[in-house]
């Protein structure tokens, strides 16, 4: 069996770990801005066998970071992270700096197998922002579907949710709202007893500026829902309270 062969664990406060015998020469390509290798600093000896996917080994690792398994990671020429520790670098989109925690760099090189020539390059704030759009577009575009295919009540309140939710995204222009107007109006004519079709009204009214006529179906929508324990009025009640409330002149 192969003897295990010492090395330096080397980390660097914006580039990824490092485990070499002597400081890095280099950084990554992906990680190269503002990560000068003079700045490596070795924190820890560690061992490593013989075979070049195994990970390394050394006494109390885990205050630094994660070792790194290479049987689950997909690289080239590069070779395998080893080692993940926290480290910062700046969002493309907002200019701060973040953190690309070690538990990320887990997640994302050994559970996702990104290739080890990727890098996160913006903060996780600016990252949601795309995410909640396709998720708020997915939503809506099967909402839309199942509301065509049958105009009840419940695929009209599921439309009208899903609507302010992609319109609140960026993702649509305030022309949605007219078409959110003709389905709950036609969901009204046809399920006249819906409070819940009432207070959705409220909110798309509300969402058009049109504040007079969110008053007059609010009013109603809370005489009518009154004290119902139901879980989905209870939230539209306080959604609807609270925009009222946010719309009021000072």
């Amino acid at each position: 069996m192969p003897k295990p062969r010492t090395f330096g664990l080397w980390l660097h406060p914006h580039a990824p770990a490092e485990v070499s015998t002597g400081r890095p020469r280099a950084v990554h390509w992906a990680y190269r801005s503002g990560a000068d290798p003079a700045d490596f600093e070795r924190v820890a000896d560690v061992s490593l066998g013989g075979d070049y996917q195994e990970p390394i080994s050394g006494p109390k690792l885990s205050r630094f970071g994660v070792v790194g398994d290479p049987k689950r990671q997909s690289y080239g020429m590069g070779g395998p992270f080893r080692f993940y520790a926290d480290f910062t670098r700046k969002c493309r989109s907002c200019g701060e700096e973040f953190t690309f925690s070690a538990r990320e760099q887990v997640f994302w090189y050994e559970e996702l197998s990104a290739s080890n020539d990727a890098a996160a390059v913006r903060c996780r704030a600016c990252r949601r922002g795309p995410q909640a759009l396709r998720r708020a577009q997915a939503t809506w575009d099967e909402a839309r579907r199942a509301w065509r295919a049958s105009s009840s009540t419940e695929t009209t309140l599921a439309l009208a949710s899903a609507g302010l939710t992609l319109l609140r995204s960026g993702g649509a222009t305030p022309r949605i709202l007219d078409e959110l107007v003709g389905a709950l109006r036609g969901a009204m004519r046809d399920d006249a007893e819906s409070a819940a079709l009432l207070g959705w009204s409220a909110r798309v009214e509300l969402a058009r500026g049109r504040h007079a006529a969110a008053q007059t179906l609010a009013a109603e929508f809370l005489a009518r829902s009154g004290e119902s324990p139901d879980e989905g009025v209870v939230a539209l009640r306080s959604a609807l309270e609270a925009e009222l409330g946010a719309a009021e002149p000072d």
